[in-house]
């Protein structure tokens, strides 16, 4: 994982307005495998597009190759210069074209949302691993 050993007092001010601008994106696309819905890339894009732009941010997501691994850096910028960075792993099911966009179209969502704060009206990772439902808390019962 990369650090930046800049300042970035003006980045964190405007990342600061930009998640008070956020509201959380809609499910708006439907996964049949694993019959969930959840926001995709666009919608995420849509939701943060003008308050990114009215904070003076940008993002930028390319490919990376680390250790002969496969990455997708994702940088956070303010007009100002300041940065910030991630990096997540891209790892496709098998050794297709169609898996390995569908593993980067995953990390590019996953990613925008970490690095902005953006959070998301679904949950198909969650939903991916076939847990029973939890019981809702019935709230603080005191002894007798």
């Amino acid at each position: 994982m990369e650090e930046n050993k800049m300042e970035i007092n003006e980045l964190a001010k405007a990342l600061s307005l930009l998640q008070s601008k956020l509201i959380g994106v809609k499910a708006d696309s439907d996964n049949p495998f694993f019959k969930s819905k959840y926001a995709s890339l666009d919608a995420c894009w849509d939701s943060l597009r003008k308050p990114l732009f009215e904070a003076g941010l940008a993002i930028c997501q390319i490919t990376v190759v680390e250790s002969e691994k496969l990455y997708l850096r994702t940088v956070l910028m303010h007009t100002s210069g300041q940065w910030i960075s991630s990096l997540f792993p891209i790892i496709p099911k098998d050794h297709t074209a169609q898996a390995l966009g569908s593993a980067m179209s995953y990390a590019r969502r996953y990613s925008l949302a970490a690095i902005t704060g953006l959070t998301q009206d679904d949950d198909d990772a969650e939903r991916a691993m076939n847990r029973p439902p939890q019981k809702a808390y019935s709230g603080f019962k005191p002894s007798a």
